[in-house]
């Protein structure tokens, strides 16, 4: 059967059920804020396998239950001698599996998304409060590191640039020719090498306020 669920924290979701007497046969979280909704998720099962639910419109078997605030804290029920406990819990619909959910983690770390909505998406995706956050310190680690990286080449890459500007002018100067054209390329490449030792200490020093695309 298929079950609809309402959280107090807003968030609505659904999933298909195979109730084993009568009951879930696994428990059931709130996927945006992590709530137990077991126990909401059984009263829903029972109403459906009422007699009376017969009065209902045809062909439904869909409910919508609004989780009391009393009922959101952990419930422990004792699992049925049949469960299956070795079979890991179906992805609810909307979810793309545990690892598809880290690796479009990293992704969107990697694009630049805030750590927030990271969370939020995994905590969506079936992960725990604390193995989300986790996660995400994890990814903003590697992000932080590849960028420090980057800084240190355009550092690099920056003094080169205007030291070979700096010292081809001095030797145009001293030999008593320099050109309009060489001046300008001159000029072009000490500009950019400056730009470049900017940029490289603002990825080694302030990496986290670095927006965009790490690969950009």
């Amino acid at each position: 059967m298929r079950i609809k669920l309402q959280c107090e924290c807003g968030q609505r979701f659904a999933f298909e059920v195979e109730p084993i007497n009568g009951r879930m046969p696994s428990p059931v979280e709130c996927p945006a804020c992590g709530a137990d909704s077991t126990a909401a998720a059984n009263a829903a099962i029972a109403q459906v396998s009422e007699p009376q639910s017969a009065a209902a419109p045809a062909g439904s078997e869909s409910l919508r239950i609004t989780i009391p605030a009393h009922e959101r804290s952990p419930v422990t029920l004792a699992a049925p001698a049949t469960t299956v406990s070795q079979r890991p819990p179906r992805p609810l619909p909307g979810q793309t599996g545990r690892a598809n959910a880290k690796v479009e983690a990293r992704a969107k770390i990697s694009w630049g998304d805030p750590p927030i909505q990271v969370l939020a998406y995994l905590r969506s995706q079936g992960y725990g409060k604390e193995e989300s956050s986790a996660i995400v310190e994890e990814l903003v680690r590697e992000r932080v590191s590849t960028i420090r990286g980057k800084g240190i080449l355009s550092l690099i890459g920056g003094t080169v640039l205007s030291g070979v500007s700096v010292w081809t002018f001095l030797i145009f100067r001293n030999g008593g020719w320099v050109s309009p054209r060489t001046l300008g390329i001159m000029i072009l490449l000490g500009l950019y090498g400056i730009w470049l030792l900017i940029n490289g200490v603002l990825k080694v020093m302030a990496p986290k306020s670095t927006p965009g695309d790490v690969e950009d």
